[in-house]
């Protein structure tokens, strides 16, 4: 009977996931592929799992460290990576909220329980825009929605 593992504790194939999260621009799905053996489903689930595990997070953090990095400049890469990635395709609102939601995730922005909706209208081809005016609008955003949800708290 296989012993279930700590939550806490950092193994190998964590360590080994973390690497690989970083290589991938913060791709669970792809890193999990790439460390565990199984189908694309359980590579999500895992992935996902990984990706909010704190013992992990700041495994990725120390390596980005390492690189000489901080989490902003990795994120600013990410998106460079995506806009680039993107030139010649046209970018959707779904696409521009998937960026804002996995920012928020790795920058731990998201409050622990806020049960509102808020609609954003995103209005901009991100393809034709560069990394540093996508970085400004998406901290003014941040900042919209932290104040926001300071009222919504309150």
């Amino acid at each position: 009977m296989l012993k279930p593992q700590s939550h806490n504790k950092l193994t190998y194939k964590r360590k080994q996931f973390a690497k690989k999260y970083i290589e991938h621009h913060g791709n669970a799905t792809q890193a999990a592929l790439e460390v565990y053996d199984g189908s694309y489903d359980s590579a999500q689930v895992l992935g996902s799992r990984n990706a909010n595990n704190p013992v992990i997070m700041e495994e990725i953090d120390k390596l980005l460290k390492k690189k000489g990095l901080n989490n902003d400049e990795w994120i600013a890469g990410n998106l460079k990576h995506a806009v680039e990635s993107g030139i010649g395709q046209k970018a959707t609102n779904a696409d521009a909220i998937k960026v804002l939601d996995m920012l928020l995730k790795v920058k731990s922005s998201y409050p622990n329980k806020v049960n509102k909706n808020i609609n954003l209208n995103i209005n901009q081809n991100l393809g034709q825009t560069n990394v540093d005016v996508v970085t400004k609008d998406l901290k003014e955003l941040n900042n919209t929605t932290q104040s926001i949800l300071g009222d919504l708290q309150s």
